[in-house]
């Protein structure tokens, strides 16, 4: 259901702009979402400390906070292959 609700677009932005596709990997994070001054976070593990001590370090420089959610792995793993599907696209 959270899945329809967010917006591939704006986690594409947010890849792009804050958290970088090979960070996103390797943290297996996604940032979903931005509302008012928090960064809504998917987290495949969201007790992983370095991971949101990652992101939080990332999203400082903006003054957001980070609000955690846990998501699949393979939602994670979709979500990229989308990314990477979507950064291959010549721009329009």
């Amino acid at each position: 259901a959270a899945s329809r609700r967010l917006d591939m677009e704006q986690m594409v932005s947010l890849i792009d702009s804050i958290l970088p596709f090979e960070a996103c990997l390797f943290h297996q994070v996604i940032p979903l979402s931005i509302e008012a001054k928090y960064l809504n976070l998917g987290m495949v593990d969201p007790s992983d400390r370095s991971a949101l001590d990652y992101v939080r370090r990332q999203v400082s420089y903006i003054q957001y906070s980070v609000v955690s959610w846990p998501i699949s792995s393979d939602w994670h793993r979709q979500i990229l292959s989308k990314y990477l599907s979507h950064a291959a696209a010549p721009n329009q």
